[in-house]
């Protein structure tokens, strides 16, 4: 049976502190100089062989070559003419009101035609009043709704019945009543 071996340590204190400062020699000023330029100039060297006031003017043509279409530059003048400016609601919905009473389905694509309209603010304006259809033979066609069909609201249908022994409404009994003012 063997046993493990048992090492001993030594620590010491330190009784003493030294500081060294360098002594201002000319030599240690030489020194510290190329110290310094070593460090400034890092491990990286490079050296210019064809001297830069020459060439700049053609660098930089050939540099703005290389990077003209890196940065997109703001465009002047007119925007797309095929962008659609929005009406104001009442107007297109008054528009859209004369296109229903023309026909009763229209498809998207005839209604922007024309009403000249960005799609997404005619969904908004027709969801007020009309019904896309998802099926059938007028599928994707939106369809006004009922409520708002010129033909269901000019129907007349005559006064409404009188009751027996009605006179329009006026009580004589009413008028005799008198009021207190409470305060």
């Amino acid at each position: 049976m063997t046993h493990p071996i048992e090492h001993t340590s030594l620590i010491g204190s330190t009784t003493r502190e030294y500081n060294s400062r360098p002594v201002n020699t000319p030599e240690f000023h030489e020194f510290n100089a190329a110290r310094n330029q070593r460090a400034f100039e890092g491990a990286n060297k490079s050296t210019i062989l064809i001297d830069a006031k020459s060439t700049e003017h053609a660098d930089k043509q050939r540099a703005d070559k290389a990077f003209e279409n890196f940065i997109t530059k703001p465009r002047t003048g007119k925007q797309k003419d095929n962008k659609a400016a929005r009406m104001p609601r009442n107007e297109l919905t008054d528009l859209l009101h004369t296109m229903f009473d023309q026909y009763s389905f229209w498809p998207m694509r005839s209604i922007k035609a024309h009403t000249q309209q960005p799609e997404a603010y005619l969904k908004e304006v027709l969801s007020g009043f009309a019904d896309l259809i998802k099926s059938g033979s007028f599928a994707s066609c939106w369809m006004r709704q009922p409520a708002y069909d010129r033909n269901t609201i000019n129907q007349i249908h005559g006064k409404p019945p009188e009751m027996e022994g009605d006179d329009g409404g006026i009580d004589d009994e009413d008028d005799n009543i008198e009021m207190e003012d409470v305060v």
